[in-house]
């Protein structure tokens, strides 16, 4: 009864920010405070969580009656840090994901002390920020009724997609960019990258509690993944849950041959990039694919080979701080535009290090993959890692802060941990192996 109430509120909280921005900003601005200092006060950190991801949702968008939440965000994530805070005193709040990202910190704020930027200031904070309160919020969310939660969350996703969805009958032109679908999100590629990281979330979910959910609920949430996935059009979002699921069946039969098909993908990519368009004009879908932007990646390599110039002659060993990258990329639009261009860097990486130099970008990585190395007893937590750098190199999301999608790959790792410190790892484990010697002894019964 408890999770039905709290996924109406769900609903009820999406409808009334939504209204608050059509009467006006700053309207929309004290609704979103009034609703976290209500969650926070009931004590519904699980509610707190998804309405701080709809938040991010919100942010996303190209919608005038939503640019509210582009303003209001940085001061909800100050006040959701200031309650991790107060809630790290509790063995339920434990972050075991911060030392591996401590030297992460060292350049963020060593990058951000020598540059008197506010913007730089604010986006430095943001970053420490989104690691430190996403996995004390959502292990003291876990471990108060993990069950509770995880359904809270998955439902809520689903509502979202179930919206997006909607609007793409009753009101095509919200939800729809140069004829690609964005659902709720602000372009195609967002929605995406939100389905790419939120589906290996649920994948995560339903490797170590596959009795979560019903049959029915857990087809129809891939159905709304799957569906919204195609509509999208998004190439990269498309590879990224292949390349999952490959180095799944690989990772089932050998680490090392994981590492060996890894090794071979990245000195082949070439090869294989050719491989793939002729296979899509073969087929015929040259039109869904988009084979006409597939080989400079839709403008991507345009913007690589500009960025990496500009690293090349400023920001090699050190950066300028975090967010130089958008700047950059705000000042020199029009350039980039008439050269064939839109948007970002378009890589993470590259980002990183335009902003904190190669050794920040060593820094981040010693933190990420520190992380998931902690959980590689957790078989699946390799393809993971695989699926989302692989993301990574082709959008910048991991190297922004406040977006609804770098919340999501925190939310992975923690999970990660958490069924790693719970041992839950071991026993699902347990499971497997008595699963797969039961089919061999009704297998040698059957032959005998």
């Amino acid at each position: 009864m408890k999770l039905y109430r709290d996924i109406l509120q769900f609903v009820a909280i999406f409808v009334l920010w939504i209204l608050a921005g059509f009467v006006n900003e700053y309207v929309a601005m004290a609704t979103v405070v009034g609703v976290f200092g209500y969650l926070i006060a009931q004590n519904k950190f699980g509610l707190v969580i998804v309405s701080y991801l709809l938040l991010l949702v919100f942010s996303d968008s190209r919608h005038g009656f939503l640019s509210f939440a582009i303003t209001i965000k940085p001061i909800v994530t100050v006040l959701l840090g200031v309650i991790s805070f107060l809630l790290t005193n509790k063995n339920w709040a434990k972050n075991s994901l911060m030392q591996f990202y401590i030297p992460f910190f060292v350049f963020v704020t060593i990058t951000a002390v020598f540059n008197p930027d506010l913007n730089i200031l604010l986006k430095s904070l943001s970053v420490f920020l989104i690691i430190y309160l996403v996995p004390t919020l959502a292990n003291y969310a876990l471990k108060k009724d993990r069950e509770y939660f995880l359904k809270l969350f998955f439902y809520s996703l689903g509502i979202l997609l179930i919206m997006g969805l909607t609007l793409r009958v009753v009101s095509p032109a919200l939800v729809l960019l140069n004829e690609r679908y964005t659902g709720v999100l602000g372009n195609p590629n967002g929605l995406g990258i939100f389905i790419t990281v939120y589906y290996f979330l649920f994948q995560v979910t339903l490797y170590y509690f596959p009795r979560l959910f019903d049959r029915r609920i857990k087809y129809l949430l891939y159905f709304l993944i799957f569906a919204s996935l195609i509509l999208s059009q998004s190439r990269n979002a498309m590879l990224n849950i292949a390349v999952f699921h490959v180095f799944m069946f690989l990772n089932k039969r050998s680490v090392t041959l994981s590492f060996i098909v890894l090794s071979v993908i990245i000195a082949s990519y070439g090869f294989l990039l050719t491989f793939a368009i002729n296979i899509i004009q073969w087929i015929g879908i040259e039109k869904f694919a988009r084979i006409e932007t597939l080989e400079d990646g839709s403008g991507r390599t345009i913007a690589w080979d500009y960025f990496w110039g500009k690293i090349e002659r400023h920001n090699y060993w050190f950066g300028t701080g975090v967010g130089s990258t958008e700047q950059l990329f705000k000042e020199n639009y029009t350039m980039l535009s008439r050269m064939g261009h839109q948007g970002n860097a378009h890589n993470s990486f590259l980002t990183l290090w335009y902003d904190l130099g190669v050794f920040g970008v060593i820094a981040f990585l010693i933190g990420f993959i520190g992380n998931m190395i902690k959980t590689v007893k957790n078989y699946i937590a390799f393809p993971i890692a695989v699926g989302l750098l692989l993301s990574a190199n082709f959008e910048s999301w991991l190297s922004a802060s406040l977006n609804p999608f770098h919340i999501g790959a925190i939310l992975i790792i923690t999970l990660l941990h958490y069924v790693t410190d719970e041992k839950i790892n071991e026993k699902r484990a347990k499971e497997l192996q008595e699963e797969k010697l039961s089919k061999q002894r009704v297998k040698q019964a059957q032959t005998s």
